[in-house]
């Protein structure tokens, strides 16, 4: 019976890419798995979520959503461009320069620990104590947290369903000791340590299993540590842009409204982390594929995903008002912000014509891309946040992604 379900999903899979004009197979295989990861997420993401709701002051939630972004920038520091750069070289074969990036992001951390120690004491001496002991906290375990590249180095070997165990075990261990600490303890310097502490210990651990159980081979591929510092360097309006929100709200408009922010954003946080997938499956098969190819078949692939997430997205707006009055009630103020930024997940597969300038290395247009793109957003969501409130950040986000849509396009496809 199982060999026959098998083999009718194999062949239905098959007739589908002429639909679609994708190896179906290769997807299904990998996105099972990432599904699967991605999936365990969602659902411990929720019941936090719910904990979170329910059990722990809005200001104390925000000001927790306010250390995770300070303390989240510290990586500008870390190389983070070495992570992608890994996985294109490891998908080549390449895999012996897996333990340099390792050390060369912990390098480069200790700059970011840094920045974190002087945040620390600039709380500790405006008598802040609480907010100087996270940011303290933070900039001690950052540094391990977010070099230990393991991740990158699997999903370049296209062990997806490795990399969705780990992940999974993570969000469930992690999610288990944060939903104790906030039932238990549900103060912010506990919830700050527990966060840390859990994850430094994983990752840790997962880092030295995957060293053992899949040894990298001594080959390498010399660009990978120079592309990724061209990567990294690109990254740092990037990484600034991604939390420079909350961190404005935070400033301008106080802690509540940030928190009715970060529980309007969850789920379509939580569904962009789902998409992120794909992403993960078509690096390492896309840098196997010839460019020109890319660029007739790409573009008809992003606008069929595009069509596949409308009537999600109009789900979703149907059903967001009974989810938060059940789950999330003191977050009412939420619904009409959340249902608006559903829309903008309309956006993502259009961003994905971008990873065609990543599989030709195109440094030159990368650089100009990944520091205009999110230049242009930081400068919205200064104006807009300031004229609008939170509803700025929404237009924000909306106009910032047509821009970037329209050039990317331009440099992916038009550009020769």
């Amino acid at each position: 019976m199982f060999k026959y379900i098998k083999n009718k999903t194999y062949k239905l899979l098959k007739k589908s890419e002429k639909w679609t004009k994708t190896d179906m197979i290769y997807l299904a295989k990998g996105s099972f798995w990432l599904t699967s990861n991605k999936l365990v997420g969602t659902i411990t993401a929720f019941l936090l979520a719910v904990i979170y709701a329910n059990f722990l002051p809005k200001e104390t939630y925000a000001t927790y959503k306010y250390v995770l972004s300070v303390s989240s920038m510290l990586i500008l520091f870390s190389l983070t461009g070495i992570d992608i750069s890994l996985t294109r070289s490891v998908a080549r074969g390449y895999e012996g320069s897996f333990s340099e990036a390792i050390k060369l992001k912990l390098k480069w951390s200790l700059i970011g620990s840094l920045v974190g120690i002087f945040i620390s004491f600039y709380y500790f001496f405006n008598k802040n104590i609480e907010l100087g002991y996270c940011f303290l906290i933070a900039a001690v375990t950052t540094p391990f947290i977010n070099s230990l590249v393991y991740g990158s180095y699997l999903r370049g070997k296209k062990l997806f369903k490795v990399t969705s165990i780990y992940n999974s075990l993570k969000n469930i261990i992690s999610s288990i000791v944060i939903a104790t600490i906030v039932l238990s303890f549900p103060k912010l310097i506990t919830i700050v340590v527990g966060f840390y502490a859990i994850n430094m210990i994983l990752q840790f651990s997962f880092y030295k299993y995957t060293f053992w159980k899949y040894t990298p081979n001594n080959k390498k591929d010399e660009g990978t540590i120079s592309y990724g510092k061209h990567l990294s360097l690109m990254n740092i309006v990037s990484v600034v842009a991604e939390q420079i929100d909350k961190i404005l709200l935070w400033h301008f408009l106080g802690p509540l409204q940030l928190a009715i922010y970060s529980f309007a954003t969850l789920p379509v946080s939580q569904a962009q982390s789902f998409l992120k997938s794909v992403t993960t499956l078509a690096l390492p098969k896309m840098s196997n594929t010839d460019i020109t190819l890319l660029k007739k078949t790409f573009p008809l692939k992003i606008l069929k995903f595009t069509i596949l997430l409308i009537p999600m997205v109009i789900l979703y707006i149907m059903v967001a008002p009974f989810v938060y009055k059940i789950f999330f009630p003191q977050y009412q103020d939420s619904i009409l912000l959340s249902q608006l930024f559903s829309v903008t997940l309309l956006f993502f597969p259009m961003r994905l014509i971008s990873q065609i300038i990543i599989v030709k290395a195109d440094t030159k247009t990368l650089y100009f891309l990944r520091i205009f793109n999110p230049s242009i957003k930081i400068i919205l969501f200064t104006i807009l946040i300031y004229f609008y409130g939170i509803y700025g950040l929404l237009y924000a986000i909306i106009i910032s992604n047509i821009i970037a849509i329209i050039i990317e396009y331009y440099f992916s496809i038009i550009k020769k």
